[in-house]
């Protein structure tokens, strides 16, 4: 039985089997939909996230310029009395001095902070961009399926045009939340640092 080959089949085995794979070329399984979805739905939350972050990351920067207009106001007025003590008390002037080194300390540190949480920023808006466009990317994919399909004229859509649609929906959705709410980007964060 080892060497014996069917007689529906031709001897020298070469059988090319017609599955009708281009009929079904266009369409996916439902496990590829499922998948796509996920993906859809992780970069919308990932999206989400990124915008949580650059919104504290600006509200940060915002916290620091306003420490770093005190720290330089307060600096500003112990220099001016120190300069006005002529000749007052050495105990006062060395409680000036020690004042305004504790200012001036205070100050490299919120300028350290400040330089840190601007790069931090720079890079959360860079990755925002990235994941928007991945989903404008997604958002373009589908249309394309979409289009590819064809318009339902006279029969109800079918089952992957209606899930087509509404993932282009979930994705308009947040896209349009996300950009009313979207915090202004510095227009330079490392400015007066």
């Amino acid at each position: 039985m080892g060497g014996h080959v069917s007689p529906s089949l031709p001897a020298d085995n070469d059988v090319s089997f017609q599955t009708g794979t281009e009929d079904y070329k266009d369409a996916q399984s439902p496990f590829d939909q499922r998948v796509e979805d996920v993906d859809i739905d992780t970069k919308l939350g990932r999206l989400c996230e990124q915008d949580k972050a650059v919104r504290m990351q600006e509200d940060k920067l915002q916290q620091l310029h306003r420490e770093k207009h005190t720290l330089e106001t307060a600096l500003l007025s112990a220099s001016q009395e120190l300069s006005e003590q002529d000749g007052s008390s050495a105990t006062a002037m060395q409680s000036l001095i020690q004042q305004r080194d504790v200012l001036q300390n205070g100050l490299l540190s919120t300028r350290r902070e400040l330089s840190r949480v601007s790069t931090e920023l720079d890079r959360s808006w860079r990755e925002y961009d990235r994941l928007g466009a991945e989903v404008t990317l997604a958002k373009s994919n589908l249309l394309e399926q979409l289009e590819a399909l064809g318009s339902p004229q006279t029969e109800p859509p079918s089952q992957r045009h209606i899930q087509i649609q509404k993932e282009l929906w979930r994705i308009q959705d947040v896209m349009e939340a996300l950009a009313k709410n979207k915090p202004q980007r510095s227009s330079d964060s490392s400015e007066n640092l």
